[in-house]
């Protein structure tokens, strides 16, 4: 029963976190077009150190933590899921918590940018980041290729949710910041610019959302199989 109760608040969870998303998204908008009197300031989607980005990056952060309790469930002593995959999970979600909250891959570009016969970026140097990470992810992926294989015949539907949640941000932070890198930070109209930064925006706010909606429900599922047995 607590379980089940449990899974219910997530969900309710999950549409309050999506509503505060929509929330974000419509002050910046109604802003930008003067549709109604509302200060941006630290609601600035565009912006480092603002409301939106701490969001983002407190998203990230419990993900992590509840991946690090599923790498904590035993049953007869030994670990639920092969090793290192949700330890892993635990480091990658720190990592992006803390990329969100200090912008550490726009950093990263301009160090990159000197490397720029062995990394490609876009135009003025922009995006260097994304291939450096694009290359580490893809490791660890092949890495954990068995244990993700196991994952996803236990967890199929959670899984799944999860890696939705993945490509939606995938769809924001890489494909929507690479056209804007490329296109739009020079030569666009600036309605293009916020139309696109409200998007990107939005979809990296929401699939962290849904990959942290799939993974405590991982937890969950797994728990309670760990405490039945």
């Amino acid at each position: 029963m607590t379980n089940i109760h449990l899974t219910i608040n997530i969900k309710k969870l999950f549409f309050v976190l999506v509503s505060v998303e929509l929330f974000f998204v419509a002050i910046y908008l109604l802003h930008h077009f003067s549709l109604a009197n509302v200060p941006l300031g630290i609601f600035d989607l565009d912006a480092e150190a603002t409301i939106p980005s701490w969001f983002s990056s407190s998203q990230y952060l419990m993900t992590g933590f509840v991946c690090l309790a599923i790498n904590q469930i035993r049953v007869s002593g030994h670990n639920f899921y092969p090793q290192p995959l949700f330890y892993l999970g635990f480091v990658g979600f720190v990592f992006l918590s803390c990329d969100e909250a200090a912008q550490v891959h726009e950093r990263l570009s301009w160090k990159l940018v000197h490397f720029s016969n062995f990394i490609p970026s876009f135009k003025n140097g922009h995006g260097a980041w994304i291939f450096a990470y694009a290359a580490i992810f893809v490791l660890i992926l092949f890495y954990l290729r068995d244990s993700l294989a196991i994952l996803w015949k236990q967890r199929t539907k959670y899984l799944l949710v999860t890696v939705f949640g993945f490509f939606t941000v995938f769809v924001g932070a890489i494909v929507l910041e690479s056209v804007s890198y490329q296109f739009l930070r020079t030569g666009s109209t600036a309605d293009t610019y916020a139309i696109e930064v409200a998007l990107e925006e939005f979809l990296e706010m929401f699939g962290s959302s849904l990959m942290l909606y799939g993974i405590t429900n991982i937890y969950i599922q797994s728990k309670g199989t760990a405490d039945s047995d």
